[in-house]
């Protein structure tokens, strides 16, 4: 339909006398791309406005936008919507027009101001370089960390706000923040309805905010030392990066579209409803077995009498091609049953193992197509796969968790996985309680039968990385403790510098063992990255231009009392260098010529006795086990990933107005670490 613009002027005459000029004013393009989108955003930012000034170029721009919006509930040819979202039209459009839509679903305050006040310029004053300015504002994302105390409805104190915000040194936004106050300035001079004063604990928190930025740096805290050390090396905010995946609101669809789409799936076909309800609570589990048609032998279903399951072998890649076997490691397949819900479970089988699997998918794509022009939100098979992701995890998706039972089987190799076996049991009753849950929210009938009871699994832990014995560990940790201790009576000084050591060995492996820190470099932090009041410390193994692991890692109580007293031990000794500095490792290790050293590993086995005879893995060994221990129980993937430094590339530039404090929930789960480490022996 090449003339869309034109049939829908024709159209919209039916409630509006001539809507053409403001659809000119708000440049929308003669395809009409994605103009339900742009509708719904503009809606109630016109209304906002309307209900303050009153505006005769207003009203009918509220009332065409309103018309075009029931015009495509008729109609939904009227606009072009065969693109996942405007950011994927690729034909010139507008600035101004393409920024106008929802980016979030639920939006901040700054960005609801934003579009009043570009729509405020479109409508009543088009000035090209504020228009521009205004647009590239709201299609893009401003360092915006207030938020308001109380909500301000009129869009002029809102506007002011914003730009005596962007107009401190906190942003240096300064054009923004004039093009701000001109639109409140232009719609000051239109006849107000009604008035709103600036709330006096919205005023109050801005003063505080911005005198705040304007006062001189005091002395520095222990916190902010480790701070400063990080930003020394080129990181501008310890642990302060861009979030791994996008938050689980900009990737879902809204949960009453989520529940209309089950509602309308019970109108369709038995094998369409099927294939839907596999995609809803297996994920791409589900899609992946139907494109497929359950031909793949890495990922297929099997069926025995009234049981069902998935069984999942991982494939092999040249990343992964040994395996470590012998003593010290404890038994790891790559192979798991995972069990699935009996009816459900036959009737997925029945229907991907079918001729048309694959039609299938089509089938269900179009039924989504029909159900985002209706309801203004894209909806694709992606994005209702993604619910089954993110109800694995309660937050963002693990993806070492998502490519070992083959939800992303073709993505690029995730960090996270290289260090990620966990227990098969731990993995299946993760998988169990969210199809339980999901079940539960839309009242599907899946579980009416009861779960599969699968063939047992080859082994107890699975994935691609090894996994220590923890009894094997708990004898190095024993032959250690011995060493340590000192027998009553005159001790000859070189077995008092055994014992030295060997406490510096234990503490150096309980320090990996509790923060999964990666055994490079001196392998302990410098002192002044220490700080054991605030329990925590700065990591830095690998920093380069293309790839920052610096971070916080959290330090247990127990941990910093052994500290404490090992260094107070060594003190009485005389065992101590004489001469350190803030650079130096926290702990060392002395030598037989009275020298100290890094306890690194290698050190380690050549100084501390029966050591090397101990030590039966790779130097990161305690990273692989406190990845896989803390995720077994219960630990958020978000939490592991920030604390053991476990991000992509393209996730390597920090984003401080985008991102966590750098100190919310640090310790969270050191409670899970000290039981970690009392099950490994310390």
């Amino acid at each position: 339909m090449s003339n869309r613009i034109e049939q829908l002027c024709v159209q919209l005459q039916r409630f509006h006398p001539n809507p053409a000029p403001i659809l000119a004013a708000l440049r929308v393009p003669p395809e009409c791309h994605e103009l339900g989108s742009v509708a719904i955003a503009c809606e109630p930012s016109l209304t906002s406005l309307c209900d303050y000034f009153d505006s005769e170029v207003l009203l009918d721009a509220r009332d065409v936008v309103r018309a075009i919006s029931r015009l495509l509930q008729e109609n939904a040819d009227l606009s072009r919507n065969d693109y996942t979202s405007i950011e994927s039209v690729r034909a010139v459009i507008d600035p101004a027009y393409r920024s106008l839509p929802l980016h979030d679903p639920i939006e901040p305050w700054w960005q609801a101001t934003l579009r009043e006040a570009l729509l405020a310029h479109l409508l009543i004053s088009p000035n090209l370089t504020t228009i521009n300015l205004l647009a590239e504002a709201l299609h893009g994302k401003l360092p915006v960390s207030f938020g308001l105390r109380q909500p301000q409805k009129s869009p002029t104190v809102r506007m002011l706000m914003l730009g005596d915000y962007l107009a401190s040194a906190v942003t240096g936004k300064s054009k923004l923040s004039l093009a701000l106050r001109d639109c409140a300035a232009l719609l000051a001079g239109l006849p107000a309805l009604r008035v709103e004063s600036l709330h006096i604990e919205n005023a109050t928190a801005l003063t505080a905010l911005l005198n705040e930025a304007e006062k001189p740096s005091p002395e520095l805290s222990p916190r902010e030392r480790l701070a400063r050390v990080a930003r020394n090396i080129g990181v501008a905010a310890v642990a302060q990066r861009r979030e791994y995946h996008s938050p689980a609101l900009q990737r879902l669809p809204l949960r009453e579209t989520q529940h209309e789409l089950v509602r309308r799936a019970r109108r369709w076909s038995d094998a369409e409803q099927t294939a839907l309800h596999a995609m809803l609570l297996f994920g791409r589990l589900g899609s992946h077995i139907l494109q497929t048609g359950n031909r793949d032998p890495n990922c297929h279903i099997e069926c025995q009498q009234h049981n069902v399951w998935v069984r999942r072998s991982l494939p092999d890649t040249p990343e992964f091609t040994h395996q470590h076997e012998g003593p010290g490691f404890a038994p790891v397949s790559r192979e798991i049953n995972i069990p699935l819900p009996r009816r459900l479970g036959h009737m997925f089988a029945s229907v991907a193992s079918s001729a048309d699997s694959s039609q299938m998918l089509r089938k269900v794509q179009k039924r989504l197509r029909d159900l985002s022009r209706e309801s203004g939100q894209t909806i694709s098979l992606r994005r209702v796969t993604r619910i089954f992701d993110h109800a694995l995890d309660n937050e963002t998706p693990d993806e070492a968790l998502m490519m070992l039972i083959g939800l992303q089987p073709q993505a690029r190799r995730d960090a996270g996985i290289h260090y990620f076996s966990p227990d098969a049991h731990a993995i299946i009753e993760r998988i169990r309680s969210a199809i339980e849950r999901t079940t539960t929210i839309f009242d599907l009938d899946a579980l009416d039968e009861g779960w599969s009871t699968p063939p047992r699994n080859p082994q107890q832990y699975f994935g691609y990385s090894f996994r220590a014995d923890v009894e094997s560990i708990r004898a190095l940790l024993s032959s250690l403790q011995a060493f340590a201790e000192l027998g009553r009576g005159r001790t000859s000084s070189q077995r008092i510098v055994e014992a030295y050591n060997a406490r510096v060995a234990r503490l150096t492996l309980m320090f990996l063992a509790g923060t999964g820190a990666r055994p490079t470099g001196t392998v302990l932090p410098a002192r002044c990255d220490f700080s054991l009041q605030d329990r925590a410390a700065i990591v830095s193994e690998k920093d380069a231009l293309s790839y920052r692991s610096t971070r916080l890692v959290p330090l247990t109580a127990r941990f910093i009392d052994e500290i404490i007293d090992f260094e107070r031990w060594a003190k009485a000794k005389q065992l101590l260098p004489r001469k350190t500095d803030e650079d130096s490792p926290l702990l060392q290790l002395r030598s037989g010529d009275g020298g100290h050293t890094a306890p690194t590993i290698s050190a380690l086995k050549e100084i501390v006795p029966t050591f090397a005879e101990g030590w039966l893995w790779p130097d990161d060994m305690f990273r692989h086990l406190f990845r896989s221990r803390l995720w077994e129980m219960g630990c958020p993937s978000s939490w592991l990933r920030r604390v053991m430094g476990h991000h992509p590339p393209h996730a390597a530039t920090d984003m401080p107005w985008n991102a966590r404090r750098q100190w919310d929930g640090l310790h969270d789960w050191t409670n899970a670490i000290d039981e970690h480490l009392k099950t490994l022996g310390f």
